[in-house]
C-alpha cells in the first residue's frame, strides 16, 4: 500500500494545478466534459465527468478548488462519477489521474511511452469514491483503472464496459482490462439512468392492477426524508417497514431542515464511504 492512502486498506478489509484557462469552450463542450459539479450531503464534493477529453483535467481541478472555496463546511471527500462516461483522449485520462497523485509514478502508456504523474504538494487528497458502471468506457475506463492502480480512490458500482483499444497499458505494464469495482452495487442500468440526474427519486407503482413495477408503469417522484420516528409510527400502524415505497407515510415536520435522502444506490454508498472514513479520522 502506498503512503498516504492507508484508509483504503482499512475500508477494503471492512467492506470486502492548472489555474489559468486556455481558450474558452462552448457550453456544449463544457457540459460534455464536466456537466455537474456540486456539494452533496452537506460536505461531500460531487464531480461528474461526461467525457474524458481535452481540458477535462484543468476544469476538474478548477471546479474542485471552487467548491473548496465556496463550501460552508470542510469537505470530507470527493465523489468522481464516471458512470456513462466515455472519451478517447488517453492523455487527458492520465492528466486527470495526475490531479489525485502526489508522487511521481507511472500512470498510462497509450503508445507514446509511459506517462508519469508529477510530484506535487497540492494534489487533490482525502477519500475519493469513483463511481463506474457498464457504460464507463474508453478513456473514462482508463481513468478509473489508473486511479485504482495508484491507490487514489475506491471504485464503487458495476464493472466497466471493457477496453476496445488493446494498445493501452497501465503504469505497471499490464493491459487495460475490464475494471471490477471494489464495492459492487446491485442496481440495474435502467434504474441508474432514471436516478442519474436526480438521485433523490424513488419509483412508485402506477399500475395497481398488476402490482408490478416495470419500466412502463412506474412513476419517479421525490419523497421527503423518513426519520426513525416515522418508521416507528409506520410499524405501529401495521405497515411493512421493509417495503415502504408504496406506503402512504407523511413525515413529521421538524423545526430544522433535513438533508434529502440519496436514493441512487451507488452514490449513496459512496457518500457513506466518505463520511465513514471522516468519522474514523482516516
Amino acid at each position: 500500500m502506498r503512503h498516504g492512502f492507508s484508509w483504503l486498506a482499512v475500508l477494503s478489509a471492512a467492506l470486502s494545478t492548472v489555474w489559468q484557462g486556455q481558450a474558452a469552450l462552448t457550453d456544449a463542450q463544457t457540459n460534455a466534459i464536466v456537466p455537474k459539479l456540486e456539494i452533496i450531503a452537506g460536505d461531500v464534493a460531487y464531480c461528474r465527468i461526461g467525457s474524458v477529453s481535452d481540458e477535462v483535467a484543468q476544469r476538474t481541478r478548477v471546479a474542485y478548488q471552487s467548491m473548496v472555496t465556496s463550501a460552508t463546511n470542510h469537505l470530507k471527500g470527493i465523489v468522481l462519477d464516471l458512470r456513462f462516461a466515455d472519451g478517447n483522449d488517453f492523455a487527458a485520462a492520465a492528466a486527470t489521474a495526475d490531479l489525485f497523485t502526489s508522487r511521481e509514478e507511472p500512470l498510462l502508456d497509450f503508445g507514446n511511452g509511459v506517462v508519469k504523474s508529477k510530484s506535487k504538494s497540492d494534489a487533490i487528497s482525502g477519500p475519493i469514491a469513483i463511481l463506474v458502471n457498464s457504460e464507463t468506457r474508453g478513456a473514462a475506463e482508463a481513468l478509473a483503472a489508473t486511479l485504482r492502480q495508484a491507490d487514489s480512490g475506491l471504485l464503487i458500482g458495476n464493472a466497466t464496459a471493457g477496453p476496445t483499444n488493446a494498445a493501452v497499458k497501465l503504469g505497471d505494464g499490464s493491459n487495460l482490462q475490464r475494471v471490477e469495482p471494489d464495492i459492487p452495487v446491485a442496481v440495474s442500468l435502467e434504474d441508474e439512468r432514471e436516478r442519474f440526474d436526480n438521485p433523490y427519486m424513488v419509483a412508485l407503482k402506477s399500475d395497481t392492477s398488476t402490482n408490478q413495477v416495470s419500466a412502463t408503469n412506474r412513476t419517479w417522484v421525490a419523497i421527503e426524508r423518513i426519520s426513525e420516528a416515522d418508521l416507528v409510527r409506520a410499524r405501529k400502524n401495521g405497515l411493512d417497514i421493509n417495503n415502504l415505497e408504496d406506503a402512504d407515510i407523511t413525515p413529521e415536520r421538524s423545526s430544522e431542515p433535513q438533508q434529502p435522502v440519496i436514493r441512487d444506490p451507488s452514490l449513496a454508498r459512496a457518500v457513506d464511504f466518505i463520511k465513514g472514513l471522516a468519522a474514523l479520522h482516516l
